[in-house]
């Protein structure tokens, strides 16, 4: 949406508006700015309730409560809430522009590349998104009480990666609090099916622990470059959480750090009580991980693979910054083109239901509605991407899917040709024999 939208909101309180950059199930988020003390405009992602959704109590109340836990959390790792307010009985919250990618659309970006991320870039990733967890699972409220806090919809389209590489934990609006005046009715799921823990699904009370197992199930996904849980419909998938059957991730992926098995399989333990007790000490043994690999990766290792695989994305959205904080209000800068813009601040769209061919050698799924390659990449001509630099890390922090599939390739042709022979052969001695 551009501002030439008639729907579009030219002020909200202070912040003029600039482009609606997301849509959620009860509220839009907006690029907006506001003067600073120096006159330089300071943009915020707006997130606005909205209209048809104001005056019902229930929704206004669920907006509030995040509003008051998401002021509450300053952590590197959490993406800040600058302020929130009422303007004309449309509540908003005002929060730091977040410019990078979800680890959703990272991950579908190497997939289309045939490429992953290494197996100590995720579980850094992965750490930084429990610290941001522990962060917030031990908020304390005005009185000093635990607020018991729990995300509850973790998951790659809520964990954002920015391109200086930074990760951050977004999205409370489904976060269950101990003060909260709206309240979930028994029965009623909140989050992605595909990601909840098995506690949620048979309606226990929740914890910490559920938003662990969410998290182990990304990484999981992530390192295994499969679906866990998501099932052929809503049903089969809460069938297959309630089972909890997560296959070893060593017997799926050739070279699969036994190490980083065991942290994961313990997040996701059917039986919360076998799961890690806390976020921290997930990533305490996250870290401990990464340090032994050997290899230094860190935020300056994510910051390259984020170069490498969103180059122009990247570019575009520095462009229009410089732009903005040149500009005046008098002079205020183009609309942010949202379909080509890497500020999103919505879930993504699930996958289809895995095939069962393995992921890791297949093509993207048909339907996939990620980031396309440039036509340029497609059609084998001169890339609009910058040269790939000598020694990258995309070389180190990414490895080659088409170098593992190369000889796989071949032993599956030659046994397939082997069993056609051995059809025919079958099928000649048939026929003479009638």
């Amino acid at each position: 949406m551009s501002s030439s939208s008639p729907d579009l909101p030219k002020n909200i309180g202070p912040y003029a508006v600039v482009a609606q950059i997301g849509e959620g199930g009860m509220a839009n988020v907006y690029l907006a700015h506001r003067e600073g003390p120096d006159g330089r405009l300071l943009p915020v992602a707006l997130k606005v309730i909205r209209e048809e959704f104001a005056l019902n109590p229930e929704f206004a109340h669920m907006f509030a409560d995040e509003a008051r836990v998401a002021t509450k959390m300053l952590h590197p790792n959490v993406v800040r809430v600058e302020e929130s307010g009422a303007v004309d009985g449309r509540l908003f919250l005002a929060m730091e522009v977040l410019s990078g990618q979800s680890l959703w659309k990272v991950w579908q970006s190497c997939r289309e590349r045939g490429l992953r991320l290494r197996y100590d870039l995720a579980a850094w990733i992965a750490a930084r998104a429990a610290d941001g967890l522990h962060h917030a699972h031990e908020l304390r409220g005005d009185d000093g009480s635990s607020l018991d806090l729990v995300h509850r919809d973790v998951n790659q389209s809520n964990l954002f990666v920015t391109y200086e590489g930074d990760v951050k934990v977004i999205d409370f609006g489904l976060a269950k609090a101990a003060n909260r005046v709206s309240q979930t009715a028994a029965g009623v799921l909140k989050g992605k099916l595909s990601y909840l823990a098995p506690e949620q699904v048979t309606g226990a009370k929740l914890d910490r622990r559920a938003d662990i197992f969410a998290l182990g199930v990304a990484l999981w996904e992530v390192t295994v470059d499969r679906r866990l849980f998501k099932g052929r419909d809503d049903i089969d998938t809460l069938m297959r959480v309630n089972r909890c059957e997560v296959p070893d991730a060593t017997t799926l992926v050739d070279g699969y750090p036994p190490r980083l098995w065991a942290i994961v399989s313990k997040c996701l333990a059917r039986e919360r009580e076998h799961r890690y007790g806390s976020a921290q000490a997930l990533a305490t043994d996250l870290d401990v991980f990464v340090r032994d690999c050997g290899q230094g990766v860190g935020r300056d290792s994510v910051a390259e693979v984020m170069q490498v695989l969103f180059a122009a994305e990247q570019q575009h959205a520095v462009d229009w910054f410089d732009r903005t904080n040149r500009a005046s209000r008098a002079s205020a800068p183009p609309p942010l083109q949202t379909e080509d813009t890497s500020l999103l601040m919505q879930n993504m769209p699930s996958l289809p239901p895995p095939p069962k061919v393995d992921l890791w050698l297949a093509a993207p799924p048909p339907g996939f509605s990620g980031p396309a390659l440039p036509a340029s990449e497609r059609s084998g001509a001169s890339s609009s991407y910058p040269p790939r630099p000598p020694n990258t890390h995309l070389e180190t922090h990414l490895e080659q899917a088409a170098s593992a599939r190369a000889p796989r390739r071949v032993i599956a042709a030659v046994a397939g040709l082997v069993v056609t022979v051995a059809l025919l052969i079958f099928l000649i001695w048939v026929l003479r024999s009638a």
